[in-house]
């Protein structure tokens, strides 16, 4: 022990029940602002389609299919990528955290160096990766190396990635590109000629894009004569860095909710008050 004045400081200092109960308070607002951040950003973007900020191109393919596009007249607010950033920046913050929390309860010291580490199998990465982790558990250890770029080819090893490929970006230029993803659901849309399927695009759709096609059931050839209605329902969405899939930020949210509450079950703790 060494004492400096009235105060006496321990070279092995341990994580106190009240550091511990902040840090876990900490991860949980942390997955909770970034929740409340998205459905925020959810509830803004239907009425924000609402006042048409855009216009719909349709495109003849062939006597019988029309291409619906999207011409954005006014850009997407640049606070959304802004709120986005804080986003990704609390999820990634919450896997570090939840790391550094489970370490120093496993050890039961404070373990510095600690993150959640998303990292290649080059040697300087292997040495990287288990200094990051050295404090978890066996079990909580092998789960974390299974979530690498390389290690696996789950949703969840996608969706870490590409968090973290994005968190990365954020540091240096804004979220871009993003846009919406819909549905897919045709129940609510029609058209006044009859048809026999709407084909919704599977990809992230932005400025220029392709929204779904229509394949009639009779040949029109006057584009007057193509209209639809009704309303697909969306979802804020980007394109994946990893070129695996198109995403939604929702997806990145569960899955690192889900990988958070694993490691802290190796610790007997729970993001669940």
């Amino acid at each position: 022990m060494t004492c400096v004045g009235s105060l006496t400081v321990s070279k092995n200092p341990t994580l106190s029940p009240l550091d511990e109960g902040l840090a876990l308070a900490g991860i949980r607002a942390k997955l909770a602002r970034a929740r409340q951040e998205l459905d925020q950003l959810e509830a803004e973007f239907n009425p924000f389609l609402d006042s048409h900020p855009y216009t719909i191109t349709r495109i003849r393919e062939s006597d019988k299919v029309w291409i619906f596009n999207l011409d954005m007249i006014q850009p997407f607010p640049v606070m959304w990528s802004v709120q986005l950033g804080e986003i990704l920046h609390n999820l990634r913050s919450a896997l570090d955290n939840t790391v550094h929390l489970a370490s120093c309860l496993t050890r039961k010291k404070i373990v510095s160096g600690t993150s959640f580490p998303m990292l290649g199998d080059r040697e300087q990465d292997i040495k990287r990766r288990r200094k990051a982790i050295r404090g978890l558990s066996n079990k909580a250890r092998a789960y974390v190396e299974r979530l690498q770029p390389l290690a696996s080819n789950t949703d969840i090893t996608k969706d870490l990635h590409a968090l973290n490929t994005l968190w990365n970006q954020d540091k240096h230029r804004i979220v871009e590109p993003w846009g919406m993803i819909l549905e897919g659901d045709p129940s609510g849309m029609g058209s006044s000629h009859p048809y026999d399927e709407i084909v919704f695009s599977q990809t992230v759709v932005r400025d220029g894009a392709e929204l779904f096609r229509i394949i009639f059931t009779d040949p029109i050839a006057n584009p007057d004569e193509v209209s639809m209605y009704g309303k697909s329902p969306i979802h804020i969405a980007f394109d994946d860095p990893t070129g695996a899939r198109d995403r939604r930020f929702t997806d990145l949210l569960d899955s690192t909710t889900t990988v958070c509450e694993t490691i802290l079950a190796s610790v007997n703790r729970s993001l669940t008050p």
